[in-house]
């Protein structure tokens, strides 16, 4: 499924037995300093709505 702009991708994927949710994002290098995004780690703070659950964020430059 490809989200905003296409600037990101996700797909369902199982480790083991459980099930989880792949996002990757990307953004031009000239934007790399900057907080372009920070939805995930965001909605991660908003406890009363069921919603998935950010497990780990990397981060990397070409």
């Amino acid at each position: 499924m490809f989200g905003w702009l296409d600037r990101s991708i996700g797909a369902p994927v199982t480790r083991g037995e459980e099930r989880y949710w792949l996002r990757v994002m990307s953004e031009g290098l000239g934007c790399a300093d900057e907080d372009f995004w920070t939805g995930n780690a965001d909605a991660d703070a908003v406890t009363d709505i069921a919603k998935p659950r950010a497990l780990g964020v990397f981060e990397w430059a070409d």
